[in-house]
């Protein structure tokens, strides 16, 4: 049997949350369930419920979008979001959640915009020393998000961007002169290649820099010519049109 909560923590606020997700009469829902449910770590949440520490804004955050509860302080009491006189209750979880649940992919390409915007606004802010940092938590956050909640679709975009380490060396000394991730573009599931549009997601117009033409990604202004060369038929179509390219004048 589950052991009974101190009388302390009867009132805490994620104990309140547990039994206000469970049908009327019915044991709360567990710990467990509460963290599958809002995305906050089955370990942090029993902290939280013993009075180990407080939520904090990112765990209220997450059970405000996740559930549409929100903790009124003065109260000591989840109320309906967007609805500030109103009691959250079960028939309430339960209409945000089957309401939220048939969102589901309705607005994925803004969505995935949005998140894209906000990974470019991060890696071109953040300082040189730290920028591969950011970038391995982010890699490796995806991959654990896939991992854990059994993304068996995108399963094969993960492993085909998957990226190794490459050296850059002097011909004539061996002398390292630079270190780069290169990536295998040449998949249509990846990087479409249709007519003379290579398939980016065009998020240029928001670059730090000015916008970038097809030929100045892929040989010069950012050296990525490493990442293209895993298909040799690509790569030499790709060098045609940048000779043709440099022999007209800029626009």
């Amino acid at each position: 049997m589950p052991r009974r909560p101190s009388p302390k923590n009867l009132k805490n606020p994620l104990r309140l949350l547990r039994a206000l997700c469970s049908e009327p009469g019915q044991a709360p829902i567990t710990q467990i369930r509460l963290a599958q449910i809002t995305g906050i770590a089955p370990d942090h949440v029993r902290n939280l419920e013993n009075s180990r520490r407080p939520l904090n804004r990112a765990q209220l955050d997450k059970i405000l979008y996740s559930i549409g509860a929100k903790w009124d302080r003065k109260r000591n009491a989840w109320m309906v979001n967007g609805i500030p006189d109103e009691p959250f209750t079960y028939t309430w979880f339960q209409r945000y959640r089957t309401l939220w649940t048939n969102h589901g992919r309705d607005g994925a390409d803004g969505e995935t915009h949005m998140l894209c915007r906000r990974l470019q606004a991060l890696l071109q802010g953040v300082e040189p020393l730290d920028y591969n940092l950011v970038f391995d938590r982010i890699y490796h956050a995806l991959e654990e998000i896939r991992s854990e909640l059994k993304v068996g679709a995108a399963k094969s975009v993960f492993d085909k961007t998957a990226f190794k380490i490459v050296f850059a060396c002097d011909p004539k000394t061996g002398e390292i002169e630079s270190i780069h991730r290169s990536f295998y573009l040449a998949d249509d599931e990846i990087c479409r290649h249709d007519n003379d549009v290579f398939g980016y997601l065009d998020l240029t117009s928001y670059s730090s820099s000015r916008r970038l033409s097809l030929m100045d990604i892929i040989f010069g202004k950012v050296k990525l010519l490493d990442t293209v060369v895993t298909d040799p038929e690509h790569f030499h179509e790709i060098k045609e049109k940048i000779r043709v390219q440099e022999q007209q004048p800029d626009a």
